[in-house]
Protein backbone atom coordinates (compact mmCIF):
# COMPACT_ATOMS: atom_id res chain seq x y z
CA UNK A 1 0.00 0.00 0.00
CA UNK A 2 1.09 3.56 -0.70
CA UNK A 3 0.94 4.79 2.90
CA UNK A 4 3.03 1.85 4.17
CA UNK A 5 5.97 2.79 1.99
CA UNK A 6 8.96 4.24 3.77
CA UNK A 7 10.60 7.47 2.61
CA UNK A 8 13.87 7.12 0.72
CA UNK A 9 16.83 7.32 3.02
CA UNK A 10 19.28 10.17 2.79
CA UNK A 11 22.50 9.31 1.02
CA UNK A 12 20.80 6.70 -1.15
CA UNK A 13 20.33 9.14 -4.01
CA UNK A 14 23.84 8.81 -5.45
CA UNK A 15 26.10 11.35 -7.06
CA UNK A 16 24.75 13.94 -9.46
CA UNK A 17 26.24 15.92 -12.32
CA UNK A 18 27.63 18.58 -9.99
CA UNK A 19 29.67 15.95 -8.13
CA UNK A 20 27.61 16.22 -4.96
CA UNK A 21 25.32 13.67 -3.38
CA UNK A 22 22.36 16.07 -3.48
CA UNK A 23 19.12 14.90 -4.98
CA UNK A 24 16.54 17.17 -6.56
CA UNK A 25 12.88 16.61 -7.21
CA UNK A 26 10.42 18.48 -9.41
CA UNK A 27 7.01 19.04 -7.87
CA UNK A 28 4.17 19.51 -10.36
CA UNK A 29 0.64 20.69 -9.60
CA UNK A 30 -1.69 20.03 -12.57
CA UNK A 31 -3.80 23.11 -13.39
CA UNK A 32 -1.74 25.00 -10.82
CA UNK A 33 -2.04 28.12 -12.94
CA UNK A 34 -5.58 28.49 -11.51
CA UNK A 35 -4.08 29.34 -8.13
CA UNK A 36 -2.06 32.18 -6.70
CA UNK A 37 1.49 31.07 -5.92
CA UNK A 38 1.47 32.17 -2.28
CA UNK A 39 -1.97 30.71 -1.61
CA UNK A 40 -1.01 27.37 -3.19
CA UNK A 41 2.34 27.06 -1.39
CA UNK A 42 0.77 28.05 1.95
CA UNK A 43 -1.95 25.42 1.46
CA UNK A 44 0.56 22.70 0.62
CA UNK A 45 2.81 23.69 3.53
CA UNK A 46 -0.13 23.62 5.95
CA UNK A 47 -0.80 19.97 5.10
CA UNK A 48 2.80 18.80 4.72
CA UNK A 49 4.35 17.27 7.84
CA UNK A 50 7.77 18.83 7.09
CA UNK A 51 8.82 22.34 6.20
CA UNK A 52 10.11 22.84 2.67
CA UNK A 53 11.75 25.55 0.61
CA UNK A 54 10.32 25.68 -2.94
CA UNK A 55 13.02 26.55 -5.48
CA UNK A 56 12.17 28.26 -8.80
CA UNK A 57 8.36 28.25 -8.50
CA UNK A 58 6.89 28.94 -11.94
CA UNK A 59 3.94 28.13 -14.17
CA UNK A 60 4.48 26.01 -17.26
CA UNK A 61 1.75 24.74 -19.57
CA UNK A 62 -1.03 25.30 -17.03
CA UNK A 63 0.97 23.57 -14.28
CA UNK A 64 2.55 24.99 -11.17
CA UNK A 65 6.08 23.69 -10.71
CA UNK A 66 8.93 24.01 -8.24
CA UNK A 67 11.91 22.02 -7.00
CA UNK A 68 12.91 20.63 -3.62
CA UNK A 69 16.26 19.23 -2.56
CA UNK A 70 15.58 16.28 -0.33
CA UNK A 71 14.11 12.82 -0.88
CA UNK A 72 12.28 12.87 2.46
CA UNK A 73 10.61 16.19 1.67
CA UNK A 74 9.66 14.93 -1.80
CA UNK A 75 8.10 11.84 -0.23
CA UNK A 76 6.08 13.96 2.24
CA UNK A 77 4.88 16.28 -0.54
CA UNK A 78 3.71 13.27 -2.52
CA UNK A 79 1.65 12.11 0.48
CA UNK A 80 -0.24 15.45 0.46
CA UNK A 81 -1.56 14.81 -3.07
CA UNK A 82 -5.33 14.52 -3.15
CA UNK A 83 -5.63 15.56 0.50
CA UNK A 84 -5.95 19.28 -0.19
CA UNK A 85 -8.84 21.10 -1.86
CA UNK A 86 -9.26 24.44 -3.52
CA UNK A 87 -12.00 26.99 -2.81
CA UNK A 88 -14.34 25.21 -5.25
CA UNK A 89 -13.89 21.95 -3.31
CA UNK A 90 -11.78 20.37 -6.07
CA UNK A 91 -8.97 18.04 -5.05
CA UNK A 92 -5.46 19.29 -5.82
CA UNK A 93 -3.00 16.68 -7.02
CA UNK A 94 0.75 16.85 -6.52
CA UNK A 95 3.19 14.87 -8.64
CA UNK A 96 6.81 14.44 -7.65
CA UNK A 97 9.57 13.22 -9.93
CA UNK A 98 13.33 13.08 -9.73
CA UNK A 99 15.00 15.98 -11.48
CA UNK A 100 18.29 17.47 -12.52
CA UNK A 101 19.69 20.36 -10.50
CA UNK A 102 17.57 23.51 -11.12
CA UNK A 103 19.18 26.20 -13.31
CA UNK A 104 19.52 28.79 -10.54
CA UNK A 105 21.29 26.24 -8.34
CA UNK A 106 23.59 25.15 -11.20
CA UNK A 107 24.53 28.79 -11.69
CA UNK A 108 25.35 29.16 -7.98
CA UNK A 109 27.38 25.93 -8.03
CA UNK A 110 29.41 27.13 -11.02
CA UNK A 111 30.23 30.43 -9.32
CA UNK A 112 31.28 28.56 -6.15
CA UNK A 113 33.51 26.26 -8.24
CA UNK A 114 35.22 29.26 -9.81
CA UNK A 115 35.87 30.84 -6.39
CA UNK A 116 37.31 27.66 -4.86
CA UNK A 117 40.56 27.42 -6.86
CA UNK A 118 41.36 31.06 -6.03
CA UNK A 119 40.94 30.38 -2.32
CA UNK A 120 43.00 27.20 -2.60
CA UNK A 121 45.79 29.04 -4.45
CA UNK A 122 45.87 31.68 -1.76
CA UNK A 123 46.05 29.03 0.95
CA UNK A 124 48.84 27.20 -0.92
CA UNK A 125 50.88 30.41 -1.18
CA UNK A 126 50.37 31.12 2.50
CA UNK A 127 51.43 27.59 3.35
CA UNK A 128 54.49 27.81 1.06
CA UNK A 129 55.40 31.18 2.48
CA UNK A 130 55.11 29.81 6.02
CA UNK A 131 57.26 26.79 5.14
CA UNK A 132 59.95 28.96 3.56
CA UNK A 133 59.86 31.20 6.58
CA UNK A 134 60.46 28.22 8.84
CA UNK A 135 63.38 26.88 6.78
CA UNK A 136 65.32 30.14 6.48
CA UNK A 137 68.10 30.50 9.10
CA UNK A 138 67.95 33.48 11.41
Amino acid sequence: MERDRKPPQEGMEGDWQDGSSRSWFKVTIPFGIKYDEKWLLDLIQSQCSVSFNPIEFHYEKMQGQFFVENASIAFELKKVSGKIWDEENESISIFVSRSAVPHSVQKDLKSETVKMPKIMQTQDMMCTHTQIHCVLPH
